[in-house]
């Protein structure tokens, strides 16, 4: 759910603010954005789409299934929501990036700070980016948002003004409280953003994880996304943090997905199937 800049699948402006377009693949980032979302280098907000911690189904720890709390609502966000989702995202890191992030700079993420400055760009976002949050008796216990694709390969006139209407979708972000993976929310979540995607016209959903968070991996396979061989590395706190895009068909374009992506720039809803 990752670094899907959880992905938990995760730097001045966060995540899902007007997401600026991402430079060329294989490049290094400045700083941290969104892992395992794909995020906007340079905020202390957004280290790395890995996105976060997803759901693997059992407490392996404690040998128990993790059921839900109360019925799980998904919704959109709202400002009032602001902390609630910072504390998601701030300890879905510190979670999920243990071992593959330095250990100072995890233990060094503030709550108070992600979501002062979350608070300060959430009237100003993008109306194209959607942020949803998951919700269990009245409280927040994940956050997702997915908006128009930023790699210029992938998202042709991304960085152009003004941009053309976007083909393929990023899922920037996707956090699930860790006392909580297991319990679906990653899953229903992952589900409403998809179909958000789906909604915006999108034939195709990118996504950045980082590379060796193999409980995200898993979760995005199981949700039909693949490696796309596009890969980058960005620093945090001092460290080199590779990250891999992934990708997958939003229409039954694509049933192959060990096939090429779809072109973007084409307006035939199976490119390769055209005469």
């Amino acid at each position: 759910m990752g670094a899907v800049r959880p992905l938990c699948v995760l730097c001045a402006m966060p995540e899902v603010s007007n997401p600026a377009p991402r430079g060329k693949v294989k490049r290094t980032a400045p700083e941290p954005r969104e892992p395992g979302s794909g995020k906007n280098p340079g905020s202390p907000l957004d280290p790395a789409p890995t996105l976060s911690p997803m759901d693997t189904g059992r407490d392996k720890g404690r040998g128990r299934d993790r059921r839900p709390a109360g019925p799980l609502r998904i919704r959109e966000m709202g400002e009032a929501d602001v902390e609630a989702v910072s504390a998601v995202r701030v300890r879905g890191w510190q979670a999920a990036y243990r071992g593959l992030m330095p250990q100072a700079y995890l233990d060094g993420m503030s709550v108070a700070a992600d979501a002062e400055r979350r608070r300060s760009w959430f009237g100003r976002r993008s109306p194209d980016v959607v942020d949803l949050v998951a919700e269990s008796a009245g409280e927040v216990v994940g956050w997702a948002s997915v908006g128009p694709a930023r790699d210029p390969d992938v998202a042709p006139g991304a960085e152009e003004l003004p941009a053309p209407r976007p083909t393929a979708g990023e899922l920037f972000a996707l956090y699930v409280a860790p006392e909580r993976i297991g319990t679906g929310v990653g899953r229903a979540l992952m589900a409403a953003g998809t179909d958000r995607a789906r909604q915006s016209g999108y034939r195709a959903l990118y996504l950045w994880v980082v590379r060796g968070n193999a409980r995200a991996q898993r979760f995005y396979e199981r949700a039909g996304f693949v490696p796309d061989g596009a890969e980058e590395t960005y620093k945090v706190g001092g460290s080199n943090v590779p990250e891999l895009r992934y990708w997958r068909p939003l229409s039954p374009c694509s049933p192959d997905l060990t096939s090429s992506p779809p072109d973007p720039t084409s307006d035939v809803p199976c490119a390769r199937d055209a005469p």
